[in-house]
């Protein structure tokens, strides 16, 4: 009865000190002593400025110390780091902490486990990755998951649009519907997968829909506008044009409209806009 009043102690407080304002917690913590607990995540160091680094083939190399506090009742658990890219559930890395006192580890067995996480990522690539920690003991118990941030940081360059191509006017069609090709050429000196979005939109008559371009090789699924369904009919596949073909039916109204368009990249920054207009006659 005193072992294992001993041993409730430890889980007991580490159930209750999973705190801290860039932890996340997901699922349900389970009380029973036969499931492992993860709690006091870190990672040394939690920011990089990867413009201090020397890039390789064109790719940064980013390292990092993680460790985690594991409580198990049923022997060594296996502990996991797995980084996530910004804004997706990608996965860059994934390694297995240890607790044996070898470095980076400082002390065997205190039930913090340790690792060095070591990934490349393009400049682009810059932003908020998460560090993902989770245990699964001996009997395939799994525990709770706690993530940390891993901040990697860039100067930024804004995107720059260097033309639209679209037709000045066309006629409305009598019967099928009609596809107009917009195109926009971009380029980012921070490399083209900077560019979050390339859009436009309608300002005369005024209308918020935003129209995403894309730069698909026309590879993507098509999208439904108004019941019909539209591709992008961009013709290669990441060379920086980006295109959309907007559907013009029997029944659109004669008039000229006019469009914004602009590039948007992953640190929010926007281009020079550019205005062009097409007459529906």
């Amino acid at each position: 009865m005193r072992k294992l009043s001993r041993f409730i102690s430890p889980v007991a407080f580490a159930l209750m000190t999973m705190t801290g304002c860039e932890d996340s917690q997901v699922g349900t913590v389970d009380v029973n002593l036969n499931v492992p607990v993860v709690s006091s995540p870190v990672v040394t160091p939690d920011s990089i400025y990867i413009d201090a680094l020397t890039p390789q083939n064109g790719r940064y190399p980013i390292s990092a110390v993680v460790s985690v506090h594991v409580a198990s009742a049923d022997g060594a658990p296996t502990v996991t780091a797995t980084v996530v890219r910004p804004g997706s559930t990608d996965a860059v890395a994934e390694i297995t902490l240890r607790d044996d006192g070898v470095t980076p580890d400082q002390t065997a067995r205190d039930s913090t486990y340790t690792a060095q996480v070591a990934f490349t990522i393009e400049r682009a690539r810059a932003g908020r990755y998460r560090v993902r920690f989770q245990a699964t003991n001996g009997s395939g118990a799994i525990s709770n998951i706690l993530e940390r941030a891993l901040k990697l940081g860039r100067r930024n360059s804004p995107p720059f649009l260097r033309s639209v191509e679209m037709p000045d006017s066309i006629s409305v069609p009598v019967n099928d519907t009609l596809r107009v090709q917009f195109t926009a050429t971009v380029s980012d000196s921070d490399g083209l997968a900077d560019i979050r979005e390339m859009a436009f939109r309608r300002i005369s008559p005024p209308d918020p829909t935003k129209f995403f371009m894309k730069d698909d090789g026309g590879r993507e699924p098509p999208v439904n506008i108004g019941g019909i369904l539209v591709a992008s009919g961009d013709d290669v596949a990441g060379d920086g044009r980006y295109s959309f073909l907007i559907p013009i039916t029997p029944s659109a109204a004669r008039r000229t409209n006019v469009f914004l368009f602009q590039a948007v990249d992953s640190f929010g920054d926007t281009s020079r806009s550019i205005i062009d207009s097409l007459s529906v006659r």
